[in-house]
């Protein structure tokens, strides 16, 4: 990562310095210097190469600095660098370096919100107790961005390349970590990815790019497993539900983000798993809330919150009580926004092992702030109805999805972009035997594979 120069020091009284350097084979030789600030760090390659100076009121704090070829310090290479207690070894990293990346932590400041996470509110005393609050968390990956050394000469159209030293920095300077970097000034220090949101239970939950494109995440199973990743979408404006969780519906109570108008939990008929939704005749009702913009504090009541004028995908698996496999021609299903708007799916698509695939696309102009209902029903029939996999996001997002066992959180069924799935099948002793993969034509095998022991 960089050339064999190294700088070894100790910590001594402030104007007094005690500068020795090292030769490429290691050894040390020291020499004292007893100067003012700045002081002259001694290295191998040039022995006025460097300086530092203690920080005004900082006895244990310095700058380094890169010698001009006048004798005065010119660019700062580490900024607020700790005066170790000890003999330590300390690179200067200003030569042969191919990257550099720096993360940032913060204890203080975080929001969480205690109702995605199902569990009530807490007092300060609890909090501290589970040790939420007062905990470093990443908030900022850093990337060091410049140009790089072209060693080799130009010859017409091409370098004469170099491999053992072209590629590395032109420049490098030391990161900053008191004063930071939350609007990339510190150049050219760039920062990647910065957090937004954590899970009372230390999971990231929401993150953003420097182009403010968020990327968010849910966790079920107890808070212990994800089952829902989409990129270009807010925490809050992201729901997902496959039913396998627990088998408990309560009006007004969110599972995935999404509050349930009537229904029950069946176990035994299930698209990816082994439960569904049941409804009657009235159809599946799904109440979210609406908001004009997404912020901060938007959400934490648990809920799916989507932004009005916003284009929005709604998603799910549906079949019937009974089942004619004999016709595998899809239903027309009527859907509607708050009992007034009726949104049609662009394809009437077919049957997969019994199961419709309903995908449709809308946007709530008007809707009330108490929220928005999206009703589904197939006219004309009057038995039960079964939903799984029901996801909604913003239209112009991806999504992925994820369905466990709840029983030995085994990974059951990944679903991708389009919500059609992948399974995944065990044998008695949890090793994966087979893998399908769910198409418009049907489920198709992928890959079965087996293994056994001969007996002597």
């Amino acid at each position: 990562m960089y050339q064999n120069e190294r700088l070894y020091f100790v910590k001594i009284p402030k104007n007094d310095t005690l500068c020795t350097s090292a030769q490429p084979d290691g050894n040390i030789i020291a020499s004292y210097s007893y100067v003012q600030s700045p002081q002259i760090l001694l290295s191998p390659s040039n022995p006025t190469n460097y300086c530092f100076s203690y920080i005004s009121g900082s006895p244990d704090v310095v700058n380094i600095y890169r010698r001009n070829s006048d004798g005065s310090c010119g660019t700062i290479l580490a900024g607020s660098f700790p005066w170790v207690d000890t003999l330590a070894l300390f690179h200067l990293c200003g030569e042969a370096i191919l990257q550099a990346s720096v993360s940032e932590f913060k204890a203080s400041g975080w929001v969480f919100n205690y109702a995605d996470a199902n569990i009530s509110s807490l007092s300060s005393n609890k909090e501290h107790f589970l040790r939420i609050p007062n905990i470093y968390r990443s908030l900022h990956t850093n990337l060091f961005v410049t140009e790089r050394k072209q060693t080799g000469s130009y010859n017409n159209t091409q370098y004469n390349t170099n491999a053992a030293y072209d590629g590395t920095f032109n420049f490098f300077s030391y990161y900053n970590y008191q004063a930071g970097n939350a609007r990339n000034l510190q150049k050219p220090w760039r920062w990647t990815t910065e957090v937004t949101k954590y899970s009372p239970f230390n999971f990231e939950i929401e993150n953003k790019n420097p182009l403010n494109i968020y990327s968010a995440a849910l966790y079920g199973y107890k808070q212990s497993l994800v089952t829902a990743v989409a990129q270009n979408a807010r925490y809050c404006e992201i729901g997902f539900d496959s039913f396998e969780n627990d088998s408990n519906i309560s009006p007004g109570s969110p599972r995935g983000h999404l509050v349930y108008n009537g229904g029950t939990i069946y176990e035994g008929i299930g698209h990816t798993g082994n439960k569904s939704l049941a409804v009657g005749p009235n159809g599946m009702q799904i109440n979210v809330k609406m908001t004009d913009s997404i912020f901060s504090n938007v959400g934490g009541d648990g809920r799916l919150y989507l932004v009005k004028n916003k284009n929005y995908l709604f998603s799910c698996w549906v079949r019937k009580a009974n089942i004619q496999f004999d016709d595998n021609l899809g239903r027309d299903y009527n859907i509607s926004i708050n009992a007034g708007t009726v949104v049609t799916p662009n394809i009437k698509e077919p049957l997969v092992e019994g199961w419709q695939r309903i995908e449709f696309v809308f946007s709530s102009h008007t809707a009330p702030p108490s929220g928005t209902n999206i009703i589904i029903q197939l006219p004309t029939y009057s038995g039960t109805l079964y939903f799984d996999d029901i996801r909604i996001m913003p239209a112009d997002a991806i999504m992925k999805t994820y369905v466990y066992n709840p029983k030995n959180y085994r990974l059951e069924a990944e679903l991708d972009e389009n919500n059609y799935a992948t399974f995944y099948n065990y044998d008695e002793e949890n090793v994966l035997v087979q893998i399908k993969k769910e198409t418009e034509r049907g489920i198709m095998t992928l890959q079965t594979t087996r293994q056994n022991l001969k007996k002597q």
